[in-house]
């Protein structure tokens, strides 16, 4: 009896360590930093994977972080993926024709590269679901990961860009050109009123409309470099009598360009 049980314990233990190790790792992205350029397919200069599983490359721009990011692509051009090793990744799915995965290739170690193809003007959505490697005879535990990437596919970067946000993206953050536009849709239960959306820094990114009710609605123009966050404050219509609290919706946009 306590032979079996201190095998039990044993395998719980080594199952515990599998799973931390992977959890170090940022979901779904490669732990390699520069891959070799011919994985990305877009020219001779290596590009640092970033925190999206996607490679940088100068005809392309995330525009919005954390997973899933927001990623700006040129049409015809091409980009790398590089997803996390120890994992068994399936083919990268596009949801739409303007967007296309070529080039799959799956290390011994697990882990996935491959190239996107801006096919056409549009939008996509790109997943890879991915499943942990275990040692054999270790115990394993039920680990997945999903990654996914937003593709927005423009015909020249250069165009300025409307960048439309809701509270689910609170806490996100976005990264704009000069000229291009937040548009913002806020919604909440009827029993609550928004404040208007706020630039801290209107220098920035400046305001050129806001609604506020239970909807609430603004859109902002990037018209500097530098850094602002928008804000705004769902707030119960018996506050402050009442006890149901607040909601604080923020984002974090920095101008470039």
């Amino acid at each position: 009896m306590k032979e079996a049980r201190g095998l039990a314990l044993g395998r719980l233990a080594r199952a515990v360590t599998v799973l931390a190790a992977t959890a170090t790792l940022l979901p779904g992205v490669s732990a390699a930093s520069t891959p070799r350029s011919g994985s990305a397919g877009v020219g001779s200069t290596p590009h640092a994977v970033t925190s999206c599983g996607v490679v940088a490359n100068a005809r392309m721009r995330i525009t919005s972080q954390p997973q899933p990011c927001t990623v700006t692509i040129e049409l015809g051009a091409r980009m790398g993926i590089s997803l996390k090793r120890g994992f068994q990744w399936g083919n990268p799915q596009s949801s739409s024709r303007a967007v296309h995965a070529t080039g799959v290739s799956r290390p011994t170690a697990g882990g996935l590269t491959a190239t996107l193809q801006a096919t056409a003007l549009g939008r996509a959505t790109v997943t890879s679901t991915g499943t942990i490697i275990c040692p054999p005879g270790q115990a394993c535990p039920m680990l997945a990961l999903l990654w996914s990437v937003h593709v927005i596919v423009v015909r020249h970067l250069s165009e300025s860009q409307t960048i439309s946000v809701t509270q689910d993206d609170s806490a996100r953050r976005f990264t704009l050109h000069h000229g291009d536009r937040l548009v913002l849709r806020l919604t909440g239960p009827t029993f609550y009123t928004w404040t208007a959306p706020a630039s801290s820094d209107p220098s920035v990114l400046r305001r050129l409309t806001a609604t506020t009710a239970s909807t609430a609605s603004a859109s902002f123009v990037a018209t500097a470099p530098g850094t602002a966050r928008v804000t705004a404050v769902d707030n119960p219509n018996c506050y402050p009598q009442c006890l149901p609290p607040s909601r604080l919706f923020q984002v974090s946009v920095t101008v470039i360009g």
